[in-house]
C-alpha cells in the first residue's frame, strides 16, 4: 500500500512539471531550472570578482550551434559506440565557458532547446510597445540569452523568442516605464 501511495505521488509530481513546463516554455529555464540557478550564482561570484564577461555575437551563436551537432555526435559515438561515457566533456565545457559567458549552457541546452519551441504557446508573454521605446538597446545588453530580437523588432505586441527564458532582466532594465512588460495569462507581473 505504501508502494502504490508513492508511486501514486511520482505520477502527480510527473504530470504536475509537465503542465508547469507546457505552461511556462522557458520561463521553467529563468525561474526553475537548477542548473541555470546554479549557473547564475557562479556567473554573479565571478562578475563580483572583476572575471571579465565576453558577450556573444549572432555568429558566434551560430558557431556554438553547429559545434553542439557535432558534439552530440561525438558523444553518442563514445557512449554508444565504443561504451565510454564522455560526460566530462560536458563538465569541462561548463568550467570553462560558465565564469566568461552568461548562461551559455543555456544556449545549448537540449530541454531548453524543447522548451523554446513551446514559447509559443506558454503562457508568459514578453511584450514591447514600440511607440513608448527608445531603441536604447539596454534590453538586448543585459539578457543572459544575448537575446538581439526583443531590440530589433518593430512591431508592437508579442516579441516572445524561443531563446527568451522570461527572467524579466530586460524590463527591470529598460528605461522607459511601459515600453516592456512580461505578462501571464494576460496580466502584467512586470
Amino acid at each position: 500500500r505504501d508502494q502504490k501511495n508513492l508511486q501514486t505521488w511520482h505520477w502527480i509530481a510527473i504530470v504536475a512539471v509537465l503542465a508547469l513546463i507546457l505552461v511556462a516554455g522557458r520561463g521553467f529555464c529563468g525561474f526553475l531550472c537548477p542548473v541555470g540557478s546554479s549557473l547564475d550564482l557562479i556567473h554573479f561570484i565571478c562578475k563580483k570578482l572583476h572575471v571579465k564577461e565576453i558577450k556573444r555575437s549572432e555568429a558566434f551563436n551560430r558557431f556554438i550551434r553547429i559545434f553542439w551537432y557535432f558534439f552530440c555526435v561525438f558523444y553518442f559515438v563514445l557512449h554508444f559506440g565504443l561504451g565510454i561515457d564522455p560526460g566530462w566533456a560536458l563538465v569541462v565545457l561548463l568550467i570553462i565557458t560558465t565564469p566568461i559567458m552568461v548562461r551559455f549552457w543555456c544556449s545549448i541546452c537540449p530541454v531548453g532547446t524543447i522548451l523554446g519551441l513551446l514559447n509559443r504557446i506558454s503562457l508568459f508573454r514578453l511584450e514591447k510597445d514600440m511607440e513608448t521605446c527608445v531603441s536604447c538597446s539596454a534590453c538586448s545588453k543585459v539578457c543572459p540569452m544575448q537575446n538581439d530580437e526583443v531590440f530589433t523588432s518593430n512591431k508592437t505586441g508579442d516579441v516572445s523568442s524561443v531563446s527568451c527564458i522570461y527572467c524579466g532582466m530586460c524590463v527591470g532594465k529598460c528605461p522607459k516605464k511601459h515600453a516592456l512588460s512580461l505578462k501571464v495569462a494576460g496580466r502584467k507581473i512586470l
